[in-house]
């Protein structure tokens, strides 16, 4: 099996607002307040924010992905994420990052958070929607750096977003997906209740890329009595934008 050593993707100052021209200014300015706070389990031992991630820390983002993030996964894992090319699979994660609160709109929007614990970035956490409004289905999306796995945080993390997409966000469903190699992934979806919900077949760089798909509705989620206590600030400007 072929083995990736960290690539530099870019110093300190790579990732700045000016190295970007100043795209992502908008966004950020609009969410720097959006936050939220989950009580971690013994496991955690601290408190997991999720909160956008702030320019000054995109080199860290940055290394995290350029380090690589999947040792022992499949050869893809879809269109962003490439393990034979670790510095570019580093760029698109910062340009997603950038451009997705800037694009933020009733017809779709992506919402990249940053999971923190104590301050250290240890991932992103992601939800997604599209005609939100009508559709009220949100999806998730995740990573956690290699060193920060099997400590429960990945859960932690979910409860947080899923916590917001319905309580923030209104929403009827959440789903997610997990390829099948990876059981984790499935296992979190499984802990918080989500139900199978059939497979979904990708073709990402013409390999076959095949996920298991979940699904949760806010019923089913309101009648866990295992859900971490969690805080959401700073939304209202998020609901505007996406036409709530």
């Amino acid at each position: 099996k072929a083995q990736h050593r960290p690539h530099r993707v870019g110093g300190a100052d790579g990732w700045t607002e000016g190295g970007l021209g100043g795209r992502a200014r908008v966004g950020f300015d609009l969410f720097d307040e959006l936050i939220i706070e989950v009580d971690g389990d013994s496991t955690v031992g601290a408190t997991v924010t999720l909160r956008p991630v702030p320019l000054d820390r995109f080199a860290e983002l940055a290394a995290m992905v350029g380090s690589g993030l999947f040792p022992d996964g499949p050869p893809t894992l879809g269109p962003w994420y490439d393990p034979g090319d670790l510095a570019r699979s580093a760029r698109r994660t910062i340009a997603y990052h950038c451009t997705a609160l800037d694009e933020v709109s009733p017809r779709r929007w992506s919402l990249p958070l940053g999971v923190f614990v104590a301050d250290e970035l240890v991932g992103v956490q992601s939800l997604d929607g599209a005609d939100f409004v009508t559709s009220r289905e949100a999806a998730t999306g995740s990573f956690l750096a290699p060193a920060w796995r099997g400590r429960h945080i990945g859960r932690t993390a979910r409860h947080g977003i899923v916590a917001a997409a319905f309580e923030e966000l209104g929403a009827e469903w959440v789903t997610s997906a997990a390829w099948q190699g990876n059981p984790a992934s499935q296992r979190v979806s499984e802990a918080l209740g989500y139900r199978h919900d059939g497979l979904q077949v990708d073709v990402v760089r013409g390999e076959q890329m095949v996920l298991t798909r979940f699904r949760l509705h806010r019923d089913d989620w309101a009648a866990s009595a295992a859900r971490p206590a969690v805080t959401c600030h700073g939304f209202d400007g998020f609901r505007d934008r996406i036409g709530l």
